[in-house]
């Protein structure tokens, strides 16, 4: 975990790390900005660091590490639609077309997106 800083005030800056154990990215707040311990793996925001390490590491092909945009469908909607794995998330979710984006690697399910994206360890049925 990166080093929270000498904490003089009240006031924390909110930041996120990538434990690589859990192989996901963790909430942590500092009095500044973190230490020389973490200077290599703190992020602003949880974005960030899932596009940057979590995403990576969660995957088992670079096919699907495809930045199409954010998704803003909520996953428990029913209905005929494509999944995808989203790296700004670091999960598959319900793809949504964006203007300036690539396609990526669709899916009829989650299931299927998780089946073929991710390595076997990382997620549970």
């Amino acid at each position: 975990m990166p080093n929270p800083g000498n904490c003089w005030g009240i006031f924390r800056n909110p930041y996120y790390w990538y434990d690589y154990e859990q192989k996901t990215c963790k909430f942590f707040s500092s009095c500044g900005v973190p230490g020389t311990e973490g200077k290599q793996n703190f992020f602003y925001d949880e974005d960030e660091c899932n596009t940057i390490c979590a995403s990576v590491h969660t995957v088992k092909t670079k096919d699907c590490l495809i930045d199409w945009g954010q998704s803003n469908i909520n996953g428990d909607l029913e209905g005929d639609f494509k999944w995808a794995f989203n790296t700004h998330e670091a999960n598959c979710k319900i793809y949504e077309k964006h203007a300036g984006y690539p396609t990526p690697l669709l899916f009829n399910s989650w299931f299927e997106c998780r089946d073929s994206c991710y390595d076997k360890d990382d997620k549970d049925e």
